[in-house]
Formats: structure tokens, sequence, C-alpha cells
């Protein structure tokens, strides 16, 4: 599945009310916080690494990166996912938590510091998936699979409230 695909079969989740930037930028620091989450447990607390919730939180993270560059695209840019696909098929799929660790350190970085979305680093994105061991296709379609039981129509609020963790 490519970024595309992913973007087109996503948007029936979008929530009319959330559809802008802060929405999407708040969505990623939360979800940014939900991956440093399960690598802290797993390297401080003796957890095993649950390499399904990480996978999980990183195509939450996804959901929310892919509608802030859609609305940034809308704007004249129509380039990011080929970038951020290029980049990916350029890094080696590995399990690396210190890369990963540092990813996310340069993508909160950018998300505080950065109002120039041009300069948000796609590379730091692309590694964050790959060094937790995962194509950009198995975090996509298990994220795809998730919103579809979720919400098997379209995002709800009622839904949203009241779904099962």
């Amino acid at each position: 599945m490519n970024l595309r695909n992913y973007e087109k079969l996503s948007r029936r989740t979008l929530n009319e009310n959330g559809n802008d930037i802060q929405n999407f930028k708040l969505g990623m620091i939360g979800e940014l916080g939900e991956i440093a989450d399960v690598i802290k447990k797993h390297k401080y607390q003796g957890h095993e690494l649950n390499k399904e919730k990480l996978k999980e939180e990183i195509g939450d993270f996804m959901w929310y990166y892919v509608k802030w560059l859609e609305i940034n695209m809308q704007k004249g840019e129509n380039k990011y996912f080929e970038e951020l696909e290029n980049e990916i098929k350029e890094v080696e799929i590995r399990e690396d938590l210190e890369e990963v660790i540092f990813n996310l350190e340069c993508i909160s970085r950018y998300m505080f510091f950065c109002n120039d979305y041009k300069n948000f680093a796609i590379s730091d994105v692309a590694k964050l998936i790959v060094c937790s061991g995962f194509s950009l296709n198995e975090v996509l379609e298990y994220n795809i699979e998730k919103l579809n039981k979720r919400y098997p129509q379209v995002f709800g609020e009622k839904r949203s409230v009241n779904r099962e963790k």
C-alpha cells in the first residue's frame, strides 16, 4: 500500500470537526508519546518489546502525519508522499531502538520548533518506521484494518468515546 492509497482509505475516518493542522499536530504529539511509552517500558521497566503495540502506535502516528501532509499538499505542495516513500526505500528494515529513540527526539524537535512543514524531517519519520522493524506497507495496512474494525462506516464520536482499548 502506498501513501496515496492509504490517504484515500483513511479519509473516511476523518472527524469533520477536526480537519485542521492543530488537531493533526496534537495527534502526532500524542502518538509519539505512545510510541515512546512502548520503548520506555521495554528499555527501562523490564517489559518484553510489544511489537504489535509499537506497530499500532506508529500506524496511529502515520494517520495524523498523512492528514497533516495532505493539508499542506493542498497548498500546492504535492511531493511529500513520494519523498517519504523514496526515503523509506533507502533505509534497511531493522530493529534498532536507539535509532528509533533518536528519531522520536528529532521529530518532536521539528514539531515544537518548526512551523514550516517543509522543514519537517521526512527522513526521521522513515527511520522511525523501518528502525522499528516494519515496512511502510505493514504499518499502513495494520492501521487500516484497525480503523475498519473501530469505524466500520465512518468516524463517529460515540464510537470514539466508547471504544474498547
